[in-house]
């Protein structure tokens, strides 16, 4: 009687073994076509042995998405893995986004556990995501302990915006540091965003969603709007915190005086501030923002950052976090070594100078601008031709080329110009031929590669729509005259 009851176990057990082992392999498949349906097959077993290798399709564009589908069927299942991501860091930080979101996915709010420890995370990207699937899951703070924890983030938070905002005043608003003082507005918006998501796990959630999304419009009644709901539904000592941030009305001094009443407001001369963001000595600020004071400070002919700078390329050489900082460090060091490739700094300042990205944030632009390339044309040479599939869309550097249809031009474009950017939303055929008329640089942007980076930065996808929405507006007052 034991072996018939044990016969079919051992049954199961072989045929499993039989499944998983080519399932593993079908998985590193190069084919992504074949990755998917093993997913999908994946998904229909739900073998925890699978799970390292469906973690590891979350990385690539064309799997992604059956990935996820994937591991949200995987259910509690993921949170071991979700936990390991966000305490060991040696996931992709495109990884650690996707785990964090299928988190919202997983019943009961078992992921809320996991989640809340990570309040802090040094990556303020991912603690924003972080906090957007504490939100979405329908997280709210009601012990004690998770109260203390959301206060001591706040605190965190609003210091961290402080300094933001002291480095931002201090550093003089000269044509040089543009692009510092625009990352550093960036840090500080994100920064609310980030603020009014923890005050939503003590407050009315709705109430609060409704106060972000009216500061990110331009209209000034809108904004009071969401002062006043603020000024309506936080208590006073967090009132201190937040108002002092979205008033308005108030200088950025001014909001630095309301904060040195509630936080510890770091002071510092500009030389230091601008040290103290080259040396990358903290998380405080990003890559990004690092770039942009290198730049900046050797812009500004300001011999006394060569040494700085010069020292942080040498003690970072290598280091995978910090990519457009070392970047712009080694251009930095060798400016006079004459002509050198074109940064990525510099493909940022091109990318928003175009219609197309121009409600982007540099910040934000600079995860696109690390995955373009740049293309040199000779005089009549013909890169986008009549009826072939939209692969990729192209920014005018240098130079000029012409629109034609059955060899008749048809438009002139110029430096600045964008060419085929319908090319990002489908692949329909070419609707025309562009030719070169003289020697001409590109920006060429692959769609499945913006794709990929806009998955990652929906802010992105963000800004191209509220672009094409100005122009619908703005043709349909035309048409109304």
């Amino acid at each position: 009687e034991r072996n018939e009851v044990r016969q079919p176990a051992i049954f199961q057990l072989q045929i499993a073994e039989e499944i998983l082992h080519p399932l593993g392999k079908l998985l590193a498949s190069d084919s992504a076509a074949v990755r998917c349906f093993t997913l999908q097959a994946a998904a229909k077993l739900r073998h925890p042995s699978l799970l390292p290798a469906i973690i590891g399709q979350l990385d690539g564009l064309e799997t992604r998405s059956t990935a996820i589908s994937t591991l949200a069927a995987y259910d509690t299942a993921v949170l071991p893995y979700i936990e390991s991501a966000l305490t060991e860091n040696q996931t992709s930080l495109s990884t650690q986004f996707s785990l964090v979101r299928i988190s919202v996915q997983i019943v009961n709010g078992s992921a809320q556990k996991v989640l809340l420890p990570h309040l802090l995370h040094t990556n303020r990207e991912l603690r924003l995501v972080l906090l957007t699937a504490l939100q979405r899951s329908g997280y709210r703070a009601t012990d004690e302990q998770d109260i203390r924890q959301i206060e001591a983030a706040l605190q965190t938070e609003v210091e961290r915006t402080a300094i933001i905002l002291s480095a931002n005043t201090t550093i003089a608003q000269s044509s040089e540091f543009s692009l510092l003082h625009a990352a550093l507005q960036t840090d500080r918006q994100q920064a609310i965003q980030r603020i009014l998501l923890l005050f939503s796990f003590l407050y009315d959630s709705p109430a609060l969603r409704h106060v972000s999304d009216s500061l990110h419009l331009s209209s000034g009644e809108d904004r009071a709007q969401a002062v006043e709901t603020v000024d309506l539904i936080l208590s006073t000592p967090h009132k201190e915190l937040l108002l002092p941030l979205i008033d308005n009305e108030l200088s950025d001094i001014q909001r630095l005086s309301a904060l040195d009443k509630r936080v510890s407001v770091l002071t510092a001369t500009a030389e230091e501030w601008l040290h103290n963001i080259i040396s990358g000595e903290s998380d405080q600020f990003d890559d990004w923002t690092q770039a942009c004071a290198i730049y900046g400070a050797v812009s500004s002919a300001a011999a006394a950052w060569r040494a700085p700078v010069a020292q942080f390329v040498q003690e970072n050489a290598g280091n995978e976090k910090r990519p457009i900082a070392l970047e712009t460090g080694q251009w930095a060091v060798n400016v006079s070594a004459g002509e050198q490739k074109m940064l990525i700094i510099e493909k940022v300042s091109f990318l928003k100078g175009t219609t197309i990205f121009e409600n982007v944030p540099e910040a934000v632009l600079a995860s696109v601008a690390q995955v373009v390339e740049v293309v040199e044309l000779p005089t009549h040479q013909q890169f986008i031709s009549e009826g072939e599939l939209a692969r990729a869309m192209f920014i005018i550097v240098e130079g000029a080329v012409r629109v034609q249809k059955n060899g008749k031009p048809i438009a002139k474009l110029e430096a600045g110009d964008v060419v085929g950017e319908l090319a990002i939303f489908d692949r329909q055929p070419r609707s025309a031929d562009v030719v070169t008329t003289m020697p001409t640089v590109l920006l060429q942007l692959d769609r499945r590669t913006l794709r990929e980076v806009m998955a990652d930065r929906p802010e992105i996808s963000d800004g191209i729509i509220h672009t094409l929405s100005q122009r619908i507006r703005e043709q349909g007052a035309l048409l109304a005259i």
